[in-house]
């Protein structure tokens, strides 16, 4: 049995997440969008919402932990990296805006995936003039 590197396991992840949310209805707007303040791992619609979705893969499995890896910091980077995509593309400035999480844990024995979805996994986190 052969591990898989973070980049394939991140990869394959991003892939899978995409996958279950077109088939619950979500429409995928762009991947891997990138400014100088972070990058969205998927920009989708759902119905009358944006929304913004943080892929996390890894290897086995502690949901705590997996959960706790979006700290304060990277929801901010999160928030303001939004921003800027809604800034970028007006047409979606109508659009309420949330922030979903996609937790993946791969399991190398049965070479399986296990995904957990939360919506609305946290508020937009604007920062202060200070930050």
């Amino acid at each position: 049995m052969q591990m898989k590197s973070n980049r394939i396991l991140a990869t394959q992840g991003e892939s899978l997440a995409r996958e279950y949310l077109l088939r619950n209805g979500y429409s995928i707007i762009t991947t891997n969008y990138t400014t100088p303040y972070g990058e969205l791992d998927i920009v989708a619609k759902d119905n009358d919402s944006l929304v913004v979705v943080e892929v996390k893969t890894r290897s086995g499995h502690n949901l705590p932990m997996a959960e706790n890896s979006i700290s304060l910091s990277k929801q901010k980077k999160l928030t303001r990296t939004a921003m800027e995509f809604i800034a970028a593309n007006e047409e979606y400035s109508h659009l309420s805006c949330r922030f979903d999480v996609i937790i993946l844990f791969y399991y190398a024995k049965e070479d399986n995936y296990k995904l957990y979805h939360y919506r609305d996994a946290f508020k937009p986190i604007f920062q202060s003039a200070e930050d």
